[in-house]
């Protein structure tokens, strides 16, 4: 079964808290961009990317360019969504947040026309439900207590704090969460690479002291040498590597200098489910964690955070598949969310049904 046709359309969703913040940037609105694909008998896949500073492109530049990965992608065997991701790819030269949203729709499309869920497409599902790390982001600690503290009354047994680089500041953030969530409630730090070397040793090790599982790219992720000594001078259960993992060799350079504990898996970063795949067969083989990491945006993504996170066998930690709970798109229906997991069912492909009309023209050959 062939594909005819794709189109893409740019979307926006209003965040319910208009303060959201990571390290400088201010999230009041996401943008983004949707992708479908349909075959001939009318089967239709979809994909997502958000548009965020660090991956490159402005919403129109990513539109264009999942507007050219996709076109590509016309003619292609529908269910060989491996080899068409692959051949559009190398013929559009391109990567990233674009070739992530062609390459979800694509795995969806195919997983759509087999009847399966896409879990079940990549070889299986080790877990029905999937344990899920909500953010808080940056406040001030009382605040960011009363926010963790909601988070776990809805039943979630994990969140993970944004931080800024300030010690004194960021360790009075996790001390106030973790006096307000009790010590049953794993707790995440996400500094956003904001610490130099001797600040976050200090930071880790006081993280440590209040039983933080986890820091996730406290230095700039362009000094690997800095996250190799951290990691052999803390001794914080897991320092994770987060941005600048955009491709394979990225992630073979921090696995040969030993500079994380564990990595984040992201579509948007690395260019789709298929590379996203791949990076966690290498880390793992060399005993690096992984997990899903933060799926940006509305239900389809989290999604499908969701179906990969089902899919590895060594996903390690909880996943970060919730995060459309604080935005305004309604352009899919919600997971269902049940005792702090996103709880997966046998609906084909993501699991989703789009439930607003679509706003942009479908183009064929």
């Amino acid at each position: 079964m062939r594909i005819t046709a794709w189109s893409v359309e740019p979307s926006a969703f209003d965040n319910l808290d208009p303060d959201w913040r990571y390290g400088t940037t201010h999230v009041p609105r996401l943008e983004g961009v949707f992708v479908a694909l349909r075959a001939e008998d009318g089967t239709v896949g979809e994909g997502y990317s958000p548009v965020l500073g660090h991956l490159g492109l402005d919403r129109d530049g990513l539109a264009a360019a999942c507007g050219r990965i996709a076109s590509l992608c016309l003619g292609g065997d529908a269910s060989a969504y491996r080899v068409t991701a692959t051949q559009a790819a190398r013929q559009s030269g391109l990567s990233g947040p674009a070739l992530a949203a062609v390459d979800m729709a694509l795995v969806d499309l195919a997983a759509r026309i087999h009847g399966l869920s896409v879990s079940v497409l990549l070889g299986g599902r080790f877990r029905d439900r999937v344990p899920v790390v909500r953010i808080v982001p940056i406040k001030a600690p009382e605040a960011m207590a009363d926010a963790a503290r909601a988070l776990v009354d809805d039943g979630y047994r994990a969140v993970k704090l944004k931080a800024t680089g300030t010690l004194d500041e960021d360790v009075a953030r996790v001390s106030a969460v973790r006096a307000a969530v009790g010590a049953a409630v794993e707790i995440y730090v996400d500094p956003n690479q904001a610490y130099a070397l001797d600040g976050a040793i200090r930071f880790c090790e006081a993280a440590a002291k209040l039983g933080v599982a986890r820091v996730e790219q406290p230095v700039p992720a362009t000094d690997r040498d800095m996250m190799a000594r951290l990691v052999a001078a803390v001794r914080l259960p897991v320092v994770e590597a987060d941005e600048k993992l955009f491709e394979l060799p990225d992630l073979v350079d921090v696995l040969e200098r030993r500079a994380a504990h564990g990595i984040c898996l992201k579509f948007a970063r690395s260019g789709g489910i298929l590379p996203t795949l791949a990076m966690a067969e290498l880390a793992h083989a060399h005993g690096v964690a992984v997990r899903m990491g933060t799926a940006f945006g509305g239900p389809l993504i989290s999604l499908a955070g969701a179906q990969v996170a089902a899919a590895l066998a060594n996903a390690d930690g909880f996943a970060e598949v919730a995060e459309f709970a604080h935005f305004s798109d309604a352009t899919h229906a919600p997971p269902r969310i049940e005792g702090g997991c996103l709880v997966l069912d046998d609906t084909p492909g993501f699991g989703q049904v789009r439930q607003a009309p679509w706003q942009a023209d479908w183009l064929s050959a």
